[in-house]
């Protein structure tokens, strides 16, 4: 046998495994046949589907998609009455419903009269579908007299099959239904690089990506609030209409949108390593309220594109003004994404890096880790008063704070008149105008990263005597057979229990967070108006004391063994009080009987009416 017909052989079995290949690609096999037995659409295999058709109340829509030379299929499209991307979790709902169909009952041999009273002479949906190139088609009639069945027909046939009311509920669809909600296009957000809003008479908020940072440009130029302008894009990038319109609807909408003020406008410049590198320009026009759909508005990708109806809360963001969008806090990171800092100040200079879940640090005693990332978290909760168009000249403080991955973040701090504070990011070209009061909160002293407990190592079994005072009240206790009294061998308080556990959840309790080792006036400690002092077993050391003063942003401000200024909880305030009157505060609970009376009284009266 020559090699030449050896060879001819070969090519032509290769062929015909091709030609096999092709057709059963485009064929159905038995075995899928076999496999849609029991379902009423025997021939609708998914896998072999390239159209959908559906006539609903009159008006048609075509679903089609293409087997791709790889094998696979691209996305379904709308091809009429008009072409647009499809929605592609609808149009799956709906085929699997029709995929996996059954029927609760078959008729067979039905007359044609039979078939006009099950509505199927004038049906209620006509269907059609291709698979492996055959066109196939049913109808869809009336419900039987129970409403939980519909009547299904193919065409021309003279079988019935009574279905679920679930085909029914699939169906009754409008074109809107099967149409992709993203009515502005496929949006990389990574790729943003320049974001505008437009709002009427306003002069735009212009937003734009510069070095890895974005920025706001409008006066005076300032760091964005990076977490901000994500929402933004974020928001644009998942804006769904909620409805499509058309005839009189589509019209109003035009009309309104014609004059629409208030535009979003995102540009997209694709990766520099990408061969297509045009950039790309996605705008949201915004218009009034949806006739007739409360908290929803009129929305148009461009000039061109389709009306449609937004969630009205979906875009109230876009209304942001450049204030609103600039970085108020002193700096971007978050606590958690802070893996060292530096701090210095006049002779002071801190280093702490993160090592897993503790702090090293240079510079200062080994720092408490929850004191450090409160420590940061306060600062972060810091908000500036406004922004102003300088350049620091003799910075007092400088705050390093780096993530794992670049750019650090570098704050230089300025005390100016005692008021306010000004402070200035690297690399921008305005300060930041804050409370005075953070000073305190960022200077460095022994105590900063000192433990938040109130007395670290202190129990409440050592302490043996207390003195507690607030609002004009004042006792002393003493500790004698395991109870408090007023002197020894006196009889318990009536309350000695009470004054047990409230000994112990103070002693117990944390601050949260060090302010300073210095007091400020108007921190009301002063003149404190409540205070405790606990005396201790003799070898637990000196008294420990706690003094209350005013109102801080988050609780209280108190000293602590009169030298440490911190933070703490509202709540500390009822424990001293209670301690020095004697007397429980009542929580006034609702009486549930007085409402169910005002409730019956209200009946009553509605009856009356």
């Amino acid at each position: 046998m020559s090699k030449r017909f050896v060879l001819g052989l070969l090519g032509l079995a290769l062929a015909l495994i091709a030609y096999i290949a092709l057709f059963e690609r485009d064929s159905l096999s038995s075995k899928e046949l076999d496999e849609r037995k029991g379902r009423v659409l025997s021939t609708f295999v998914r896998d072999h589907l390239t159209q959908l058709s559906l006539t609903r109340d009159g008006k048609g829509l075509v679903l089609a998609r293409k087997l791709d030379d790889d094998g696979t299929f691209s996305p379904w499209k709308l091809t009429s009455p008009l072409s647009a991307e499809a929605d592609q979790d609808s149009v799956d709902r709906l085929l699997g419903e029709l995929e996996w169909l059954s029927a609760r009952r078959i008729l067979e041999h039905v007359k044609s009269t039979e078939l006009e009273q099950f509505g199927l002479a004038k049906p209620r949906f006509r269907v059609g579908y291709r698979a492996s190139n055959e066109d196939y088609a049913f109808n869809v009639g009336g419900g039987d007299a129970t409403g939980d069945n519909y009547y299904l027909a193919y065409s021309g046939e003279d079988t019935v099959y009574v279905v679920p009311k679930t085909v029914v509920e699939a169906l009754d669809h409008d074109l809107g239904h099967f149409r992709a909600k993203e009515f502005l296009g496929d949006i990389t957000s990574a790729w943003a690089e320049r974001l505008t809003l437009s709002s009427g008479a306003q002069q735009p908020v212009v937003l734009q990506k510069e070095s890895e940072r974005w920025h706001v440009l409008s006066a005076p130029k300032s760091f964005a609030d990076a977490r901000r302008v994500k929402e933004l894009i974020d928001k644009l990038d998942g804006l769904r209409a909620v409805r499509f319109l058309d005839g009189e609807a589509m019209s109003a909408a035009q009309k309104d949108l014609a004059n629409a003020q208030h535009t979003v406008q995102l540009r997209v410049v694709p990766d520099v390593h990408r061969e297509d590198k045009t950039p790309q320009l996605f705008v949201l026009r915004l218009g009034g309220d949806c006739a007739g759909h409360d908290g929803e508005r009129y929305a148009q990708s461009g000039e061109r594109g389709d009306p449609v109806c937004v969630r009205a809360e979906d875009v109230a963001r876009f209304a942001a003004s450049a204030e609103e969008l600039r970085l108020a806090r002193l700096y971007e990171p978050e606590p958690s994404e802070i893996e060292s800092l530096e701090l210095s100040a006049g002779d002071q200079h801190w280093k702490l890096k993160r090592d897993g879940e503790k702090w090293q640090a240079e510079g200062l005693p080994a720092p408490d880790r929850e004191a450090v990332e409160a420590w940061l978290r306060d600062l972060h909760d810091s908000k500036a008063l406004g922004f102003v168009s300088t350049k620091l000249s003799a910075p007092r403080l400088t705050l390093k704070v780096s993530r794992a991955t670049p750019p650090e973040e570098l704050v230089s701090v300025e005390v100016t008149d005692g008021k306010e504070l000004l402070v200035q990011r690297a690399g921008e070209a305005v300060a930041l105008r804050f409370p005075a009061s953070l000073w305190e909160r960022l200077r460095p002293f022994p105590g900063r990263f000192a433990p938040l407990s109130l007395w670290p190592g202190k129990q409440p079994s050592q302490v043996v005597a207390l003195s507690a005072r607030a609002e004009g009240k004042a006792r002393k206790l003493v500790l004698d057979e395991q109870a408090f009294r007023v002197r020894k061998g006196a009889p318990p308080v009536a309350d000695a229990e009470r004054v047990r556990d409230l000994v112990r959840a103070l002693i117990r309790e944390s601050a949260i967070s060090s302010i300073s080792d210095q007091a400020r006036a108007e921190q009301g400690l002063d003149n404190a108006w409540a205070g405790v002092t606990f005396s201790l077993s003799g070898d637990a050391g000196a008294p420990a004391t706690l003094e209350l003063g005013a109102k801080s942003e988050r609780g209280l401000f108190a000293r602590v063994d009169g030298t440490r200024i911190v933070e703490v909880d509202a709540s500390l305030a009822k424990i001293v009080r209670e301690l020095a009157s004697g007397e429980q505060e009542k929580v006034v609970e609702p009486d549930a009987g007085a409402e169910e009376e005002e409730s019956d009284h209200e009946h009553e009266h509605d009856h009356e009416h």
